[in-house]
């Protein structure tokens, strides 16, 4: 029980940081690829 509660956050908190992380990296190549087209 106490290891499972301990395991709870630890698990969220990855999949959280996970997913913004992807989300993040998806904003930054959309960035990079706007200021591509108005470079060129």
């Amino acid at each position: 029980m106490l290891k499972k509660r301990q395991l709870g956050p630890g698990v969220s908190f990855f999949i959280g940081f996970y997913s913004w992380g992807t989300v993040l990296c998806r904003d930054i190549v959309g960035i990079t690829r706007d200021n591509t087209v108005i470079l060129t």
